[in-house]
């Protein structure tokens, strides 16, 4: 897979769960999953109201694992 392939079903905007303010032009931290597949990373914060969120994204299901695994870390090591 290509990653233009992959990228383009991500999200680019998202909604806050608690104030429902459009956040825009999310930034995802795209990475390689083996020889041909991908995964994503994707930190999100209000501005209005200090909400955080942090989504993961795989091409594939092994990907997908990778990228929660990635997740998961990233909420321990910032204490959400």
């Amino acid at each position: 897979m290509l990653q233009i392939d992959f990228t383009k079903d991500l999200p680019e905007e998202t909604r806050c769960e608690c104030c429902q303010k459009l956040i825009p032009a999310l930034d995802w931290g795209i990475g390689r999953c083996g020889p041909s597949e991908w995964m994503g990373i994707c930190v999100v914060k209000c501005v209005k109201c200090n909400w955080v969120k942090i989504a993961a994204a795989g091409s594939d299901e092994q990907a997908h694992k990778q990228a929660s695994y990635l997740r998961l870390k990233l909420i321990v090591q910032m204490g959400l």
